[in-house]
């Protein structure tokens, strides 16, 4: 059972209406409306999505795109902050499927045992597009 952060609602709130007003197909083979649901269940207790607001682990806003171990505030490792390669919806769904294996081509960069780890592929797609409606 993840962790409910004091603003835990007021995210659940903001993510429910970014979803409500995301265009259809946002990620081809996701439902961002589906994936609202699997971030507050999964992601919600360490990330938030309010740019320079993050938690146990860094801000999600703007994500796909944007270099890994970059979210301006946050103190990431050493290994994140040099992976050198940016979130793509590519790099993200395997991160998601294996989210202990290396990524980063020469070291491991995860060391936090994250919860997601039996996510199934509708439920990442699902998450994938609601990520990519996330602006910075």
């Amino acid at each position: 059972m993840p962790r409910i952060r004091r603003h835990a609602p007021a995210a659940t709130a903001a993510v429910t209406l970014m979803a409500l007003a995301a265009p259809a197909g946002a990620q081809d083979d996701g439902d961002a409306d589906a994936g609202v649901a699997v971030f507050v269940e999964n992601c919600a207790a360490c990330h938030s999505i309010e740019a320079g607001e993050h938690g146990e682990g860094p801000s999600l806003a703007g994500l796909v795109g944007r270099p890994a171990g970059t979210a301006e505030g946050y103190d990431y490792s050493a290994q994140l902050a040099d992976a050198g390669f940016d979130w793509s919806t590519t790099r993200l769904e395997e991160y998601l499927r294996i989210p202990t294996q290396d990524h980063s081509g020469d070291q491991m960069f995860h060391a936090v045992d994250m919860q997601f780890d039996s996510l199934d592929r509708q439920s990442i797609a699902d998450l994938l597009a609601f990520f990519t409606l996330l602006d910075e």
